[in-house]
């Protein structure tokens, strides 16, 4: 699978370095790279680790790409995204890496790229909008909350619904 990777001309136009003649290199790419950030009003904090990103100071641009492979088809990873919460994978990445960008943050373009290799070894790179972004960030927000509820209560037993609601079907 890594040589299928290597051999895609998508997939490694994202690692392509670009090198100058200036000891001051606008791009910085990062690989394997482990991330930690605080959350305001939080008791806890993240981390993680990124598979890759490129922080281009000059078109003040981040790029973050996470390769996944799949037992089931590439028409099928939509799906696989929602199954297995890799939406919320996504969102704590974009917050890592936005944190350690410090107070110029605000000032660059941030895309996630999903790279997948799927059970019959075909290779996409998923672009991931910005309006899907806004969803996943704000359902990101709500996994924190019910986060919080279960460290502060530290209770774990049921799903926060069954703890805080009377669940009927």
């Amino acid at each position: 699978r890594v040589e299928i990777l290597k051999n895609n001309k998508d997939v490694m136009s994202l690692f392509e370095e670009v090198t100058t003649d200036f000891d001051l290199d606008p791009i910085e790419t990062h690989s394997e790279k482990y991330l930690k950030s605080k959350l305001n009003d939080s008791s806890f904090g993240l981390h993680g680790y990124i598979d890759y990103y490129k922080v281009d100071s000059d078109k003040k641009q981040v790029t973050i790409c996470d390769l996944k492979t799949t037992g089931k088809s590439i028409s099928d990873f939509k799906d696989t995204i929602d199954f297995y919460n890799y939406w919320l994978q996504a969102a704590i990445y974009m917050k890592l890496v936005y944190d350690t960008l410090g107070v110029d943050a605000d000032e660059y373009d941030m895309l996630f790229k999903f790279i997948v290799i799927d059970t019959y070894n075909q290779v996409y790179v998923f672009d991931v909008s910005r309006e899907t972004m806004g969803r996943w960030a704000d359902g990101f927000g709500g996994a924190i909350k019910t986060a919080e509820f279960h460290y502060n209560s530290r209770n774990f037993s049921l799903p926060i619904e069954f703890l805080t609601n009377k669940v009927t079907l």
